[in-house]
């Protein structure tokens, strides 16, 4: 079996494989208003672990901070021109998430492009080795949580099960994709990641900060915030077991 072959099943699998499991456990039947404000805290706890403790660490790690800085604004003012473009009659319906979930979409299609290219850069230079695999798992472990934070909103929104869950599998084809571009590109530039890593932290941070983060806190803030705690918590454990804690 080709290793070409098994780099494109493995990213598959970790990419779009993980998304969507993600998005099945946060992909509960439709609640009250409540539970959907408390969900959504939770799934921004996760999120505002998977920016901090893996998204932006990586990327300064790849680039200087100037360039992370710069990247990351521009990162945080996309959905911000979408939100005043697109989402501004959206603004008073509070259970209403669906185009902070687009953008989240978004962001996460394009943080796991670079991703992609690195498990393919490192097949393409030592072939499918037990290493190689390992990443691959860790891969789908850290797309987890992303999943969750995708398809919460978009059930908080109203969206379908199967629709939340399929948006969230979506957002992981560019790992696919930037799977195939390392391997027959190489090691993709540390500059190059760095812009994609910060651009993706900026938007998501924009989104958790002006969308989920102020629909979540309604009328019961002390458990919104308890949930919003205990999502941070286990996002960085998941992250932990998938050695992607900096």
């Amino acid at each position: 079996m080709s290793s070409l072959f098994l780099l494109i099943v493995l990213s598959a699998v970790t990419g779009i494989g993980g998304l969507a499991l993600g998005g099945a456990f946060a992909s509960f039947p439709q609640r009250d208003a409540l539970s959907s404000r408390l969900l959504a805290a939770f799934t921004a706890g996760i999120m505002l672990s998977v920016v901090f403790f893996h998204i932006l660490p990586e990327a300064v790690e790849h680039g200087d901070l100037l360039t992370v800085s710069i990247s990351a604004t521009l990162g945080g003012a996309l959905p911000w021109l979408l939100h005043v473009k697109l989402g501004h009659h959206h603004h008073h319906k509070s259970e209403d998430l669906q185009p902070a979930a687009w953008v989240l979409a978004g962001a996460v299609a394009l943080h796991n492009l670079p991703i992609g290219m690195a498990l393919g850069s490192a097949i393409a230079s030592q072939g499918v080795t037990q290493a190689e695999v390992l990443t691959a798992i860790t891969v789908g472990l850290h797309n987890l949580p992303e999943g969750m934070s995708i398809a919460a909103p978009l059930r908080s929104g109203g969206a379908s099960q199967l629709k939340a869950i399929g948006i969230a599998a979506v957002s992981g084809v560019p790992t696919v994709l930037g799977a195939l571009l390392g391997y027959f590109v190489g090691a993709a530039a540390p500059s190059f990641l760095s812009i994609l890593l910060s651009f993706a932290a900026g938007a998501m941070l924009f989104v958790l900060l002006f969308e989920l983060i102020p629909e979540a806190m309604g009328e019961n803030r002390t458990k919104a915030s308890l949930l919003m705690a205990a999502g941070l918590g286990i996002g960085f454990l998941l992250l932990g077991m998938g050695g992607h804690v900096h």
